[in-house]
């Protein structure tokens, strides 16, 4: 009986929804509902997930889900997030709002779901001749990739273009990506005052670490093939004393771009180019 607790429609319907909303609807949407819709999915999920390894406490089962969902939008969970992402290659991430916390109302409906689930056969996929391991991974890979996708909001009194999460990595200190931008002829300068809402800048002065240099910089122009990008704005946080991970922040562009032609045009093109212009310039062992 607890392979249906994954083997039914509405499990199977919800990592659908769970997949396709955060690899396509975030993507293209980028509104309120998109963004809660991963919440209220992932906790109809992950009780019923809990229950195929311990069917006989659902109600346990739902009650950590909810404790689980309340610890991981909080900021203590970070320093969890800092040491997983220190050595993973799958990083992950998320956002502190706590309007998230809404989609803890789903509990109560899931529960009764669980409890009540052996009553209706018609949800199970009795014809669907899986293994329950088979739509584990995927799940388990699923509950990954929620994480905040990459947001991008438009600001017409600097037009500037700033984008959130967007990150690359390279197995190289600060000091060593400074130096090496500066031997290609980038002139970087410190950005004295940056983009308060840039994604470490408020982790940055609330928890200051003097053992790590001022992380904002800048680029004032920055030709790339036929394109120039300026006012170029990234950050550098440390992972490790020889890993580091580039934040890029937010760019100049014209200001009669077009904000539907803009969103396509920095994902599909200025966000690649400066991508593939700092993997690069940026030589690793």
């Amino acid at each position: 009986m607890k392979k249906y607790y994954l083997l039914n429609v509405i499990f199977l319907s919800g990592l659908a929804l769970l997949i396709l909303n955060d690899h396509y609807f975030k993507w293209t949407f980028h509104n309120w509902l998109t963004g809660k819709a991963s919440d209220f999915l992932g906790l109809l999920l992950l009780p019923m997930l809990i229950s195929f390894f311990f069917p006989k406490r659902p109600a346990w089962n739902v009650l950590l889900s909810g404790l689980f969902f309340a610890f991981w939008k909080s900021p203590l969970s970070q320093a969890l997030i800092d040491t997983y992402n220190s050595w993973t290659p799958i990083p992950i991430s998320r956002v502190v709002d706590y309007t998230d916390l809404l989609a803890l109302m789903v509990l109560p409906p899931t529960y009764w779901l669980i409890r009540n689930l052996p009553q209706y056969p018609s949800l199970h996929l009795r014809q669907l001749r899986l293994h329950p391991l088979v739509v584990l991974l995927p799940t388990v890979l699923a509950f990954m990739a929620t994480s905040p996708r990459r947001g991008h909001y438009w600001t017409p009194t600097y037009s500037k273009m700033s984008c959130y999460k967007c990150t690359l990595q390279f197995k190289l200190s600060q000091s060593e990506i400074l130096e090496q931008l500066q031997a290609e002829g980038i002139a970087v300068e410190v950005d004295s005052v940056p983009a308060q809402d840039s994604y470490i800048y408020k982790a940055y002065f609330e928890n200051p670490q003097p053992q790590y240099a001022y992380p904002f910089y800048r680029v004032g122009r920055l030709v790339i093939g036929p394109d120039t990008i300026k006012n170029l704005q990234f950050a550098l946080k440390p992972i490790r004393s020889n890993k580091t991970k580039v934040y890029l922040n937010g760019m100049d562009i014209p200001k009669d771009t077009p904000i539907p032609k803009l969103r396509k045009r920095f994902r599909e093109e200025y966000q690649h180019l400066i991508e593939q212009f700092f993997s690069d310039h940026l030589e690793t062992d």
